[in-house]
């Protein structure tokens, strides 16, 4: 039975994070007001130290979104936010915008991705269960 929480968490650049509060709501409104949805895979082999996941993005017709940059983040919600940021390869031959991470602990876990194009920045977070 647990007796307590672990107590307080400190947040890494948290004074930054609320100055720039206006600017990282637009960019996560952005994405919405384009009607874009995200689809994200991880590809986990057991016993192997690198990992890799693959970012596809489709406008509102489900046609996939290309010529982006970005990168993303990662972090188990209940733990402090990685502060790493892991650049987006985008792969032309299947339009899908990849990263490479090492080994993780098992559970769940927010990807947060900044993509850019040439008119603006949009943030989303997409949560998926690593094993």
């Amino acid at each position: 039975m647990a007796n307590s929480d672990g107590g307080a968490i400190v947040v890494e650049g948290y004074y930054d994070k609320a100055v720039r509060w206006d600017s990282l709501s637009s960019a996560r409104i952005e994405l919405s007001r384009r009607n874009w949805l995200p689809s994200l895979k991880i590809d986990q082999a057991p016993g192997v130290d690198q990992h890799s996941g693959a970012l596809t993005l489709f406008d509102s017709m489900g046609t996939k979104i290309t010529g982006l940059t970005g990168n993303v983040a990662m972090n188990q919600p209940h733990l402090n936010p990685g502060t790493e940021r892991i650049k987006l390869d985008f792969f032309p031959s299947d339009s899908t915008y990849s990263f490479e991470f090492g080994a993780v602990q098992g559970g769940l876990w927010d990807f947060v991705f900044i993509v850019r194009d040439a008119q603006s920045e949009m943030e989303f977070k997409l949560r998926k269960t690593l094993k």
